[in-house]
């Protein structure tokens, strides 16, 4: 049962207050105490940069989503001067050996208003909520166009619903997520046209995850410590300020269980623009690129959309039963030259849903035995229990691939083997009705494909390719994408 039916009355919050404010004013000192460090603190090196950067920061779309349960919702032209917040980053760069090394401290923290739905517990609009993330960071130049880096990031997050009333007469309460997080972050120099920009390309993996869920019956804390992010952004200069327009992607697994409630897997969506400016001393080590450990290197990144299969092995409906499972996703990818002719590529992949649906007394065949985590034998008949019903299997997954060109005139082909990590949520849900069952497969498989894609002078590439995911319940997918090489 999902926590949102434990909506409560209003609390006293003042030792949560002082918790937070204690938190706050030890984050506080210890960013004092590692920028001084940083500043002060001699290396034999030959030169030496601290570059510190502050600003603004504007949410333009903001989604968390429990699957077919519940969503907090936030658009900017909905809050218009409510979704705001404050940026700082410092950089230390030091030259060594003629190479180029990097520390880094990024931080932000944003207010920003949403509006809840729920079929269950209805609606709330005009939310406050709070996220305040920090990130230390310590990396290299590896390329000509290409810095590496990682190190710890924390997120913060904090929804405001304790007290507000919904449109159905509950009442909500406040909701606190904290998350560790180990953050791979890639830095490229990627002009396009007259903008000389920088492209950050980033995968967290998450390996700590609490959720506080604050009712009136009392505190129940829950760990979700299996999840990722994945980041993007693109940082160029105009008229003397940074514009760095940036996309987040966050999937969390379902908690632990107590007192018979949990948290279910949920995913959050982010886009918005940070607008800042350097202060002080300017990046004359440059947004800097000195000596690389390696040579020059091309690298590419692109989007592209995915006609996706999911396989569940249902079959034989009956009645108004519709096995649907077909749709269309999209991915993100990245990709570098390895050695010749052999390209590493990353990406994200959102396979988009699988809906089986019906009504009462209308039936299916499992014929796999997959359905509810193994309950049924395969082959077993299931029948709906009410109208209404669908089986909503929803996956995601972050690969990481071997691209081998084939050049042939005017083409490649492009033979692909990878893995890829993957997750999955399949839930039952009946309109109206206020219970669902849910659960949550994840892993790691191999993957495969084979595609063509253009091979022109110019830096754009158009690819069709073909590919096979095996999951819990496997995918296949036709894939059209288009990618720029800088």
């Amino acid at each position: 049962m999902s926590l949102e039916h434990y909506w409560s009355k209003k609390i006293l919050l003042s030792n949560f207050k002082m918790l937070k404010k204690s938190m706050l004013k030890k984050i506080t000192k210890l960013l004092f105490i590692t920028v001084l460090f940083f500043n002060n603190f001699s290396f034999a090196e030959n030169k030496k940069r601290n570059i510190h950067e502050g600003g603004l920061q504007i949410t333009g779309y903001y989604s968390y989503d429990e699957p077919h349960f519940m969503y907090n919702r936030s658009y900017l032209g909905d809050h218009l001067l409510d979704n705001f917040g404050l940026v700082y980053n410092f950089k230390q760069q030091r030259i060594i050996d003629n190479h180029l090394y990097e520390f880094e401290i990024d931080t932000d923290y944003k207010k920003f208003d949403i509006d809840y739905w729920s079929n269950y517990t209805g609606t709330l609009n005009d939310v406050k909520n709070e996220i305040f993330n920090l990130r230390f960071l310590s990396g290299i130049q590896l390329t000509d166009n290409i810095k590496v880096k990682s190190g710890y990031g924390y997120r913060y997050i904090e929804d405001h619903k304790d007290g507000l009333v919904s449109t159905s007469g509950a009442t909500g309460y406040d909701r606190i997520q904290e998350y560790q997080y180990i953050p791979f972050l890639a830095e490229i120099k990627a002009p396009v046209g007259s903008l000389d920009g920088i492209l950050k390309l980033e995968y967290d993996y998450i390996y700590y995850g609490k959720n506080e869920s604050k009712l009136s019956s009392g505190t129940l804390k829950f760990r979700n410590d299996d999840g990722y992010m994945a980041k993007t952004s693109y940082k160029f200069l105009h008229s003397g300020f940074n514009f760095e327009p940036y996309y987040i992607f966050q999937s969390i697994e379902e908690s632990n269980t107590v007192s018979g409630a949990y948290e279910p897997s949920n995913t959050t969506n982010e886009y918005g623009l940070k607008i800042s400016k350097v202060l002080g001393e300017k990046s004359a080590i440059s947004e800097g690129f000195a000596t690389p450990i390696n040579g020059s290197t091309d690298i590419y990144f692109g989007a592209g959309m995915m006609f996706t299969e999911i396989d569940t092995g249902f079959h034989s409906p009956t009645g108004t039963t519709n096995i649907d499972e077909k749709d269309t996703g999209y991915k993100l990818y990245a990709g570098l030259p390895f050695i010749n002719n052999l390209d590493l590529e990353l990406a994200y992949n959102n396979f988009g849903d699988s809906v089986t649906s019906g009504n009462n007394g209308d039936t299916f065949v499992d014929g796999d035995g997959k359905y509810a985590h193994g309950s049924y034998a395969a082959g077993t008949l299931l029948a709906f229990s009410a109208d209404n019903v669908a089986v909503n299997i929803k996956s995601e997954s972050m690969s990481v691939s071997m691209i081998q060109k084939i050049d042939v005139s005017a083409i490649e082909i492009i033979p692909m083997i990878g893995i890829h990590k993957w997750d999955q949520s399949e839930t039952t849900v009946t309109t109206g009705v206020s219970n669902s069952a849910t659960h949550d497969y994840s892993g790691t498989d191999l993957i495969y494909g084979i595609g063509i894609r253009s091979n022109s002078d110019n830096n754009f590439s158009l690819s069709l390719e073909y590919a096979e995911y095996p999951m819990y319940y496997d995918a296949k997918a036709t894939e059209v994408k288009i990618g720029y090489k800088f």
